[in-house]
């Protein structure tokens, strides 16, 4: 949520009695809440980070609504016995190919305070897609990482493994594919009819029935 929502939900625990006092009812607080909290979260991963002995890397790309592209970073340790997946970081990319992802990843561990040669040196793993630019073997990100880390161990995502295999599964099925091809075709008519999707939802009242709008990759919302 956008921090200038912040007063009106102030004001809606005040509606149930919560006593929040007048202080602290503006954005700029919110902003100051989120660094603080952000902050403290972070000495807190750099604590456990510094305790074990190795942890793995995973990152991946996206673009934010600004169309930059944007690095996200995460991190992967033993934590009290059990496996933890953590959020460290995500840092904007000067450049899509891999010098620039590198200098993000590097970023990322500047932000905690994690120096280079302290997570060079406890890094064993690095998991990421399978395109060239990550697992490349001549200038891909693993190959320049393992050029400072000799031990370092790449992993193409299972996930994603698992997704490309579908995909030329759905390739060689003609019936699969033409499964793929009719719901791509419903999700394309309702995202980019607003009057489809207005008859939609008056069929659905009329029926009092509730449907779910179709979107992209599987994800399901009502409507």
């Amino acid at each position: 949520l956008p921090f200038a929502k912040f007063p009106k939900l102030c004001m809606l625990h005040v509606k149930n009695s919560v006593e929040l006092g007048h202080t602290y009812f503006n954005d700029h607080a919110c902003r100051n809440f989120v660094d603080v909290i952000a902050d403290v979260m972070k000495d807190g991963l750099l604590s456990e980070l510094q305790a074990g002995r190795f942890f793995s890397l995973m990152c991946d790309g996206s673009t934010d609504s600004a169309t930059i592209e944007q690095e996200l970073v995460y991190v992967r340790y033993l934590g009290n016995g059990a496996v933890r997946n953590k959020f460290l970081s995500i840092q904007s990319v000067t450049s899509s190919n891999a010098l620039g992802i590198c200098s993000s990843l590097h970023a990322a561990f500047e932000h905690v305070n994690l120096s280079a040669s302290e997570w060079k040196r406890r890094v064993v793993g690095f998991g990421a897609d399978g395109a060239s630019v990550m697992l490349g073997r001549s200038g891909g990100v693993a190959a320049l990482l393992k050029e400072q880390i000799l031990h370092l161990v790449e992993i193409h995502c299972v996930a994603h493994r698992l997704e490309l295999g579908i995909l030329d599964a759905i390739k060689q099925e003609k019936m699969l594919s033409d499964l793929k091809e009719t719901l791509q075709s419903i999700y394309k008519h309702y995202y980019y009819s607003p009057k489809a999707l207005r008859e939609l939802r008056e069929v659905a009242q009329a029926l009092e029935q509730k449907v779910l709008k179709p979107g992209n990759k599987m994800d399901l919302s009502p409507v």
